[in-house]
């Protein structure tokens, strides 16, 4: 499409003319126009750009956004562009609605739910979907408790007995829980991880937790107690914050994103459970993180870089948020969330990259369906079995 034709296009996009076709169109468009593409507008229009589309939204009533005038007169590549990095999710689920309920495969695949297993220091196991609300179990002072809405709640009585046992919680592929450990620290499991943690903090110089996968944390402030999550290679202190870290163990790096407070991160080239046995002085980096950093830490050391937060704690409030992420890391993200299987017959799409949102309770032909919008990718469902053609 030439610019008169793209501009003709965002005109009936304006005044709700657009056929359906072409409300696809304007989404392809939407995805196309990649963020590190030059927008040709100043920073003060940009500003204007994403203030109009934030103002558009708020006073959004029905399927599709009216765009202010002013948007038109702008420069149209840059407008499109402005829309897919400041405010794609909201854009997505505003303008097509009418369209999210795309189903191609005949053997379409649900979302994952809100599933785990909670394993006591005793070996004893507790499916926690199945499980009653109320009292799960009692460990010396400590109450396990389910609650209404969802979660597992650690209480113990402060002062109490040390306890040296650890007790862990494993989400399979297509789930994840929350759960709210004694001093009050709240976590999100993300889709096949497993959080090992001390059945009370009570006698402990510190709070140590250790993880695989990736999970969300509300870290509750103790100065006298730090809370250290050990990882895939690193370990992460604070004192009291927000922060998200993912440690796949089939990922090249482990991430660790800070929302709020400052987190000081370290890293040992032969990996956690060497730790103790090597002391601290066996570590080799450490970084602190600023709020809106994250730390990428691989075989060759950290890297640290300024990220959308919004787009990594996606996951946690109900969606899928990629922004220039490639699509062997999306894969990875969408076959654990619905257990399948993802295989790359076109081996150089994995490492193109891709943005955009959708939620993460889609069926998996949606999600598929937003990601073949952009041109630039094809899929085939077999069975549980994602096929990149």
């Amino acid at each position: 499409m030439d610019n008169q034709q793209i501009q003709d296009l965002m005109e009936r996009f304006q005044t709700g003319k657009c056929t359906s076709s072409e409300l696809v169109l304007v989404r392809y468009l939407v995805h196309k126009f990649r963020e590190d593409e030059p927008s040709g507008l100043s920073e003060l229009e940009l500003k204007d750009v994403r203030e109009e589309i934030r103002n558009a939204i708020d006073r959004e009533l029905a399927f599709v956004v009216p765009i202010p005038k002013r948007l038109l007169r702008l420069n149209i590549r840059g407008a499109v562009l402005a829309a897919a990095t400041v405010a794609f999710m909201v854009l997505f689920v505003y303008f097509f609605k009418d369209s999210l309920h795309y189903k191609r495969f005949p053997n379409d695949i649900g979302p994952g739910s809100n599933r785990a297993v909670l394993v006591l220091s005793s070996g004893e196991t507790i499916r926690l979907e199945g499980a009653n609300i109320g009292l799960l179990a009692m460990q010396a002072d400590t109450r396990i408790v389910k609650t209404g809405d969802g979660k597992i709640v650690y209480t113990d009585h402060p002062g109490g007995a040390s306890i040296a046992e650890m007790n862990r919680i494993e989400t399979p592929r297509g789930g994840n829980y929350k759960i709210s450990l004694p001093d009050g620290t709240m976590i999100w499991l993300n889709a096949a991880s497993t959080l090992a943690y001390p059945i009370s903090f009570n006698g402990r110089g510190e709070r140590r937790v250790k993880l695989s996968g990736e999970a969300y944390f509300e870290v509750s402030k103790d100065r006298s107690k730090p809370f250290l999550v050990e990882s895939n290679g690193q370990v992460v202190q604070v004192l009291g914050t927000h922060f998200d870290v993912r440690c796949y163990a089939d990922d090249s790096e482990a991430r660790t994103a800070l929302l709020e407070g400052s987190v000081s991160l370290t890293t040992s080239p032969v990996g956690p459970s060497s730790l103790n046995m090597m002391g601290m002085s066996a570590l080799q980096n450490h970084v602190l993180l600023r709020p809106g950093e994250m730390a990428m830490n691989s075989i060759g050391g950290i890297k640290v870089k300024q990220v959308d937060l919004a787009s990594v704690v996606a996951w946690k409030d109900g969606a899928f948020s990629f922004r220039n992420e490639s699509m062997e890391n999306i894969m990875k993200q969408i076959s654990r969330w619905y257990d399948v299987e993802v295989v790359f017959e076109n081996k150089n799409i994995a490492n193109l990259s891709f943005g955009g949102s959708i939620s993460k309770y889609e069926n998996l032909s949606n999600v598929l369906h937003m990601l073949e919008l952009t041109g630039d990718v094809k899929f085939k469902l077999e069975g549980r079995k994602v096929i990149i053609l």
